[in-house]
């Protein structure tokens, strides 16, 4: 049986990803192609596995041949992992993000799961909450019959999240259920990617996403505010509080906006709003505590 194994870079290490999709083919790499069709029914599957593995690999370990030996592909990728530390890119992410170069990163290895294998399959990235406006719903993209790097690349056509709802709803149903647990896991904005095989959800990796400004003060309060969630106030105003010293602004300039119907607030407001939230009186402070903290105790992490 062939399986296909999926080499990282340690999420722990807080290094940007580079991840290489190695199919371990035991020579001759045709006979294996031929095998893999046979096995799952499906010879374009096969093919597109087989494509996808040697573009990769090329790629991401930096050679022109492909080895036919299983265990000699695994030590390539790898090694091309950990040769990613010292890539330009990921010294200037831990130099942006206070990351000191003598931390190292890890190597995860781990089985594939295939999202290209028909149209009962797919793969996609969602956030918990809108990362721009800090709205409340799943925001995020979907592809049916593609896998992961399809979706990221931007190369080609995806669909909203919200599809799966129509197209799979007991996988869109699981995947919310999934999505709120992490969140109040992480008591955060949560940036997920998952895959779907032949109509099996799989949560392939989760961290706290990137959010913008106003977004940040949005999903602050609401969370705090929300009597269920497992985030105190103080611990909102913490998270925004360096948004505090620059508070965002929003500038646009038109001609075409006719005469002024009314006069806004300054930029300076948002620093007001804050301030005004924080200082406020919590509502229920003795209830609020004991659910906080039995939110926290019932929160579990998602398993596959």
């Amino acid at each position: 049986m062939e399986i296909g194994f999926f080499v990282a870079a340690g999420k722990g290490s807080h290094t940007p990803p580079l991840d290489c999709n190695s199919l371990t083919m035991r020579p001759p790499r045709e006979a294996t192609r031929e095998g893999l069709a046979r096995a799952s029914g499906d010879a374009a599957f096969a093919a597109d596995c087989h494509a996808r593995f040697v573009s990769m690999y090329r790629e991401t370990v930096g050679v022109e041949v492909v080895p036919d030996d299983p265990w000699a592909q695994l030590r390539g990728a790898v090694e091309a992992v950990f040769r990613s530390w010292n890539s330009d890119r990921a010294r200037t992410y831990r130099s942006r993000e206070g990351i000191p170069d003598d931390l190292g990163t890890a190597g995860t290895i781990q089985a594939m799961v295939f999202g290209n294998r028909g149209p009962d399959s797919g793969t996609g990235v969602l956030f918990t909450r809108d990362p721009a406006t800090g709205e409340a719903v799943l925001y995020g993209d979907v592809m049916f019959g593609a896998q992961g790097e399809d979706v990221v690349a931007g190369t080609h056509h995806t669909e909203q999240i919200s599809v799966l709802d129509e197209r799979m709803p007991a996988v869109g149903a699981e995947l919310r259920r999934y999505a709120e647990t992490l969140e109040r896991h992480y008591t955060d904005l949560c940036d997920i990617e998952f895959t779907i095989e032949q109509g099996r959800l799989w949560m392939l990796q989760v961290r706290v996403g990137k959010r913008s400004p106003q977004a940040a003060l949005r999903m602050a309060i609401d969370m705090a505010e929300d009597p269920d969630f497992p985030l105190t106030r103080a611990d909102a105003v913490r998270r925004v509080a360096a948004l505090l010293v620059d508070p965002p602004r929003v500038a646009t300039e038109r001609d075409d906006v006719g005469p002024a119907l009314t006069a806004g607030l300054p930029a300076s407001s948002f620093t007001l709003r804050l301030l005004r939230w924080a200082r406020a009186p919590a509502r229920a402070p003795g209830r609020r505590a004991d659910r906080v903290q039995q939110s926290r105790r019932s929160a579990e992490p998602c398993a596959q």
